[in-house]
C-alpha cells in the first residue's frame, strides 16, 4: 500500500528477479484484505471514498464501489463479509465482497481506528479514538459493551488461553 503515490504494488520479497507491478485503485489506498483464495485483494481508498477489488494475478482493478467518508481499514471476516472502518463517517460498514455493496451501516460515537476478530465467537473488538474498545457482535451488528483503554488504542490481538 503506497498511500502518497496512490498505488498498490505487488512484490515478491524472496525473488530478486521479480519486477514489481503497481496499480492505482484510487486516492490514498490504505486498508486491505486478501480473499481466502488469494485471487482478489480488496482495498479501501481514503480520499476517493471507494472500496475496490484488485485481481492479484494481473494487478488490475476489477470493480470499485462508493464507500463512506474516509474508509480507512478493511477486514475479511471468516464468513466472507468485509468489515470497513470509516474514520471520517464515524462508522463501520459491512460489505459484500462479490458486489462491494454495503450490506449494513453502523454509526458510532467515536472513530473506529482498527479491529480484530475473536477466533471462535462472532465478535470484533473495535479500537476507537475515544480511548475505548467496543465489543461488536457480528450477528446482531450491535455493540454489546465497551472497555476503557489507555490513550488511542490502535491495534489489538485476541489470545485465548
Amino acid at each position: 500500500m503506497n498511500l502518497l503515490s496512490h498505488t498498490v504494488t505487488k512484490i515478491r520479497p524472496y525473488d530478486a528477479t521479480f519486477t514489481p507491478v503497481a496499480c492505482a485503485p484510487g486516492e490514498k489506498p490504505e486498508g486491505y484484505a486478501l480473499s481466502a483464495d488469494e485471487q482478489t485483494l480488496y482495498v479501501t481508498c481514503r480520499w476517493s471514498n471507494t472500496v475496490c477489488a484488485i485481481d492479484t494475478a494481473t494487478m488490475r482493478v476489477t470493480r470499485c464501489a462508493p464507500a463512506r467518508d474516509d474508509a480507512t481499514r478493511l477486514y475479511l471476516y471468516r464468513d466472507g463479509r468485509l468489515v470497513v472502518t470509516n474514520y471520517g463517517d464515524r462508522s463501520l460498514s459491512i460489505v459484500d465482497p462479490a458486489t462491494l455493496k454495503e450490506l449494513a451501516h453502523i454509526p458510532m460515537e467515536a472513530r473506529a481506528i482498527a479491529l480484530s476478530f475473536h477466533p471462535t465467537r462472532p465478535l470484533a473488538f473495535v479500537s476507537q479514538d475515544n480511548d475505548k474498545v467496543g465489543y461488536f457482535n457480528l450477528v446482531t451488528l450491535q455493540f454489546e459493551r465497551f472497555i476503557a483503554t489507555q490513550r488511542e488504542p490502535d491495534v489489538s490481538r485476541v489470545i485465548l488461553y
